[in-house]
């Protein structure tokens, strides 16, 4: 084998080193102005005439940073991300330019960080060389991008704290002139289309200071442009940023995140510029949210991660707008209905906490594949139903609402003030209550006593306006083609025959079916024993609560042709609420002896049925 003399290896090795550096130096000539560089310009250009009213330019932290379908839920805006590919030209006027072929967009988000990312290093120059390689044989892919508008949809996170941010002093802050004139031309075209531009630099970890935010505010004046930095503290303290949770990696944003930074954004737009909402006036975007929605239910399939649930908590729509005859108290309503899939809700359960002690929706489920939800809370009168019931109905097509009666004897606070103190309890139930679809899991048995002389002195008297508020929630059904059924749980403490007549008549002006549980042949078909199935007089333990919901579901399938839905796409989302609950369920069977025996007890029951 021929060697080498150590000098004439060093020439070689020198030779190769030389070679490389000039191939690598000729990456700046290669142009990226192609289509291929831009990631989602075909989707974009599939979008119908003139529907998208705000486009967001920028590269990989837009799509990760802004996100259309939170914008649209928040504020009903139209909007877009338009992905640059291209790791060191921001493409802005290429972008803006496809996008105006078939959009008259009002407003333009230009994300900033693209215009400090040339840098003359040899890494960068590599990197550059992988991405012209594989651009020569592929269009850069972004999962989701084409079902979200350029939104990439992230659910894990990677824990920051607030020492990290913005320490870097050694970032470059000169624009790169390629992009200052890139930007240039892009502003011309958007002020000669009449077009405002709003400069954002989402929040960055590692990739921003100071020197940068200056840069760009400058370059903002210069331009007569309204610029956000979300890295600055007046912003990241109004958008409540958590440095554990919103963060998908040190310089992109998770879903949390782009929540947070997108509902700011929505406001801010939908203020300043006076965009048009369409949340109740566009089809199609309602039903690109609703199929957002099920990508996410997809995605969750597997697992649902703690950003998930923290990201859900935060789709509770506001109640700004919501009348004073309706109010809802969202601190003690059960919230977690807002997480439900649009139109996934067969059978409402409306009343107070009788009927949130007596009614599983999971079990329901288990049994025969009815979807249902239970609108307990306690002290709730008529008035309170009611508005649950016409909130309910902007999300959910119920084909049966189960109404518990004991609710319309009860006083109908008039004051607010007074209606949300005496709904604090509420604020007081345990995490699992939102695990059982509204079922409130209460293990306590205590004897109790039935037909007292204090049932029978209870009034059996509805006021004018408790019967106005029926009236509502019975017109509110039949306009929405509601079948309703009457039910009274059983509650010895609070109900009487009188009451059960009273609640017979409504039931045959009405013309709906009515159910007292409380009458002694149903407590005798269901074995309803008063010394085991009780918490107190007026409520039901899980041992009673799964005798009233095994007869329901079998009730409710046989009269109302309810189909069972566990092929749906969103069956995997209540089996995992099933685990959830039976976790739940056992988990607070070991808290003391007597909740043991409980469930235990419980336990034979299920199985004997």
């Amino acid at each position: 084998m021929k060697r080498f003399k150590p000098a004439l290896k060093i020439k070689i090795i020198i030779c190769f080193i030389l070679t490389g550096l000039i191939f690598m130096s000729s990456l700046y000539i290669i142009p990226l102005t192609d289509r291929n560089t831009l990631v989602n310009i075909d989707d974009l250009l599939k979008e119908k005439e003139n529907t998208i009213d705000v486009l967001s330019i920028g590269n990989r932290k837009l799509s990760y940073g802004i996100n259309p379908m939170d914008m649209y839920h928040k504020f009903g805006i139209r909007s877009y991300n338009a992905i640059s590919g291209s790791s060191y030209r921001t493409q802005y006027y290429d972008l803006l330019a496809y996008s105006l072929k078939k959009q008259k967009p009002k407003a333009v988000i230009v994300e900033t960080s693209a215009l400090f990312d040339y840098d003359n290093s040899f890494p960068t120059r590599f990197s550059n060389l992988q991405r012209v390689i594989s651009n020569q044989f592929s269009k850069p892919k972004y999962d989701s991008l084409d079902n979200t508008k350029g939104y990439q949809i992230t659910l894990n996170n990677s824990s920051m704290t607030q020492t990290d941010y913005m320490t870097s002093n050694q970032l470059s802050y000169q624009i790169n002139k390629e992009n200052l004139s890139d930007l240039d031309k892009m502003i011309s075209y958007a002020n000669k289309n009449n077009i405002k531009v709003l400069f954002v630099s989402l929040p960055n970890i590692i990739g921003w200071n100071n020197n940068r935010y200056k840069a760009v505010k400058s370059l903002a004046d210069q331009y007569k442009v309204s610029y956000l930095d979300f890295n600055q503290n007046e912003y990241r303290t109004q958008i409540k940023m958590n440095y554990q949770y919103d963060f998908y990696s040190k310089n992109l944003l998770n879903i949390l995140g782009s929540y947070k930074v997108s509902s700011y954004l929505a406001y801010y737009l939908s203020k300043t510029y006076k965009l048009d909402n369409y949340k109740n006036k566009s089809e199609a975007w309602k039903k690109y949210y609703q199929n957002y929605l099920k990508i996410l239910a997809r995605m969750t399939k597997e697992e649902i991660t703690e950003v998930y649930e923290k990201y859900r908590a935060l789709l509770i729509p506001s109640s700004k707008n919501t009348s004073s005859s309706n109010k809802i108290n969202r601190a003690s309503a059960p919230t977690s209905y807002y997480h439900e899939i649009s139109k996934s809700i067969d059978v409402f359960h409306i009343g107070n906490s009788d009927i949130y002690s007596a009614i599983n929706p999971m079990w329901m489920y288990q049994k025969k594949g009815i979807t249902s939800y239970v609108f307990g809370e306690a002290l709730q009168d008529v008035s309170m139903a009611y508005g649950l019931f016409k909130e309910a109905l902007k999300t959910q097509k119920p084909k049966v609402l189960v109404f518990d009666t004991n609710e319309i004897f009860y006083q109908i606070i008039s004051s607010e003030r007074a209606k949300t103190k005496s709904l604090d309890y509420t604020r007081r139930i345990p995490s699992h209550y939102n695990n059982a679809k509204g079922y409130f899991i209460r293990y306590d048995s205590s004897a109790v006593a039935h037909n007292t002389r204090s049932s029978n002195l209870k009034s059996s008297s509805v006021s004018n306006m408790a019967e106005y508020y029926l009236d509502g929630i019975m017109n509110l059904a039949a306009k929405n083609n509601i079948k309703v059924l009457f039910v009274t749980v059983p509650c010895p403490g609070d109900w009487n025959v009188k009451r059960r007549e009273v609640v017979k008549r409504y039931a045959k002006k009405y013309n709906v079916n009515y159910i007292d549980f409380n009458e002694d042949s149903y407590i005798k078909k269901l074995a309803i024993d008063y010394s085991k199935d009780f918490v107190n007089a007026n409520h039901l333990n899980i041992i009673g609560a799964y005798k009233i919901t095994d007869y329901l579901s079998d009730y409710l399938a046989n009269n109302f042709g309810l189909q069972n839905r566990k092929s749906e796409v969103f069956a995997h989302q209540w089996t995992l609420s099933m685990t959830r609950f039976q976790n739940a369920l056992k988990s607070g069977a070991t808290t003391s002896t007597a909740h043991l025996r409980t469930y235990n007890n419980l336990l034979k029951v299920m199985k004997n049925q």
